[in-house]
């Protein structure tokens, strides 16, 4: 359930920022595929509410939302 993945991968990321006592961290949450019509709203959830960058692989390549290309160019993302 990608709903699902995603609330887990968010909680997560935040406790992590939260437990390294990190505030400024950069956040990324890596996905197994692109968010499917049905979800793309978590993409803006994500990014511009949470403030957590969106990656997904696909083909031995990375993805990113045009956000994160711009956020992170030396990932070189597609």
């Amino acid at each position: 359930n990608t709903r699902s993945q995603v609330r887990k991968g968010v909680s997560q990321l935040l406790e992590y920022r939260y437990l390294e006592n990190r505030p400024e961290a950069n956040l990324i949450l890596v996905i197994e595929k692109p968010l499917g019509a049905a979800c793309n709203w978590m993409i803006d959830f994500v990014e511009n509410n949470q403030k957590i960058s969106l990656i997904w692989d696909g083909s031995n390549e990375l993805y990113g939302t045009e956000a994160t290309k711009e956020k992170f160019p030396f990932l070189n993302l597609q």
